[in-house]
């Protein structure tokens, strides 16, 4: 898990590159991944997915609905009221 972070990091950089780059790496299943890191018990992890997911919905329109449609918005607020 020492290299859990940083990878997350890097990933949440790539998000930060153009649309169809993100979309590669949303076909990939990273998204699915993310969701399921959204309720890992360490808080560094779930606090990089959120930023991650960030990045993602400051990209287009399609970015985003695929991001709703996936349900990750509401994990998202689960995360943020129950972390403190």
């Amino acid at each position: 898990m020492i290299i859990a972070v940083p990878s997350l990091r890097t990933l949440g950089n790539i998000f930060t590159a153009s649309d169809d780059l993100v979309r590669v790496a949303i076909e990939q299943g990273v998204l699915q991944t993310f969701d399921k890191l959204l309720k890992h018990e360490r808080k560094a992890i779930r606090k990089e997915i959120c930023w991650s997911l960030s990045n993602v919905t400051a990209g287009s329109p399609e970015l985003i609905q695929i991001c709703l449609d996936m349900g990750l918005f509401d994990n998202v607020l689960e995360v943020m009221r129950n972390d403190s």
